[in-house]
């Protein structure tokens, strides 16, 4: 199962909510071994993967149940349009970027079990709930 964000490291609007409520998660689950948060940045031209292992050791993360991932451009794109979430080059907007705040609930057969506002980090509560939901199953 998987918690999937698409953010960027230098994002100045949303990204900052997000991060809080992935933290919430993260904080919740991170000894479970059946789940994963999995963020993938939409800028990697700069979140290379030591600006990326950086960013993780900010955010406490200790162990691999919470991964910041990257790769082509294109192909990050086309994985957000694919998770029904908005991801690309905006140059009119704050950071260049814009993205939905949209947090994916990914079963184990990786289909989409539900989608969060993740911007309110009130929404920690109901995303552990779902997931226990899904560990259960």
């Amino acid at each position: 199962m998987h918690l999937v964000d698409f953010f960027f490291t230098s994002c100045p609007t949303i990204c900052p909510k997000m991060r809080l409520t992935m933290q919430l998660v993260y904080q919740r689950l991170k000894e479970e071994d059946r789940f994963v948060l999995i963020s993938h940045t939409i800028d990697p031209k700069n979140d290379v993967p030591g600006v990326l292992k950086n960013y993780a050791q900010k955010q406490g993360v200790t162990n691999h149940r919470w991964q910041f991932l990257t790769g082509p451009t294109e192909a990050i794109f086309a994985l957000a349009e694919s998770y029904l979430a908005l991801a690309k080059v905006a140059p009119e907007e704050e950071g260049g970027f814009t993205h939905s705040g949209f947090l994916m609930l990914l079963d184990g057969q990786h289909h989409l079990r539900a989608v969060y506002d993740g911007t309110r980090s009130e929404m920690a509560d109901s995303i552990y709930s779902d997931i226990q939901i899904l560990i259960n199953e």
